[in-house]
């Protein structure tokens, strides 16, 4: 089922936006999302509009605060704290952890520049949700993981140990120099299949493209990424340095 509105709805809609005092250019997210919302639940438009408004009022608070604002950081990263805590306690996440996940997903809303990559093009809460939910993925992952090499008794080897290995922080770092080298659409496309979740039909649909592009565009976009990982690994650390300090 389509999630566009029918030219009626769409009008009641943009009266609503217009009512609401909404930018220009953020009437076709309340048009798609509003328009979801009534495709995929029983629900009225007031109540649509309302948590669409919701998730927009969310957004500028997260743009309010990273311009600084004091008020809006403490209410922006006070709710989500309080959501985080109730999501990982619905996946079983322990107290001991949740605030090191919270931590490190409040790190990523700063230095992954979000408010310039997402301009508010999809749902905010659902990108935010599934960068928590990512976040836990990967924790429980590494516990297997440990506890894999825990109850394993390795035969000597040859290969680099931990302290050889490029650390975690520095790996997160190449990725995102090599991401800020690809073109606006590879960004855009890959940050919509795998920070947002959205299908290849999904994305077609807003970027005007058919879904045998997208599906094209993913692939070579992260054959690009990877190409560009491996060059900046190949860097010097100190050359690196240099090059970020000379963007700035």
């Amino acid at each position: 089922m389509s999630s566009s509105p029918n030219p009626e709805l769409a009008a009641r809609i943009d009266a609503r936006c217009e009512r609401g005092a909404i930018p220009d250019e953020h009437r076709p997210t309340f048009q798609l999302l509003v328009g979801r919302r009534l495709a995929q639940a029983d629900s009225e438009l007031e109540q649509a509009w309302e948590a669409v408004h919701e998730d927009y009022a969310d957004w500028q608070s997260y743009c309010a605060a990273c311009d600084g604002d004091e008020v809006a950081q403490t209410e922006f990263y006070g709710a989500w704290r309080r959501r985080a805590r109730a999501y990982y306690r619905q996946l079983g996440v322990d107290d001991d952890s949740w605030e090191d996940l919270f931590q490190q997903f409040s790190e990523r809303l700063l230095r992954y520049k979000v408010r310039e990559r997402f301009q508010w093009t999809s749902s905010f809460r659902a990108y935010c949700y599934t960068m928590l939910r990512r976040l836990g993925t990967q924790r429980q992952v590494t516990w297997h993981r440990r506890a894999e090499t825990e109850l394993t008794v390795d035969p000597p080897t040859t290969a680099p140990g931990p302290d050889e290995s490029l650390p975690a922080r520095e790996e997160e770092e190449l990725l995102e120099k090599a991401f800020e080298q690809l073109g606006d659409l590879d960004r855009r496309v890959l940050l919509a299949f795998y920070a947002e979740d959205l299908s290849a039909g999904a994305i077609a649909k807003n970027l005007g493209l058919q879904p045998a592009a997208v599906h094209q565009r993913i692939s070579r976009a992260r054959k690009r990424l990877a190409k560009l990982v491996s060059a900046l690994t190949a860097t010097p650390v100190e050359e690196r340095r240099d090059r970020g300090g000379s963007r700035g």
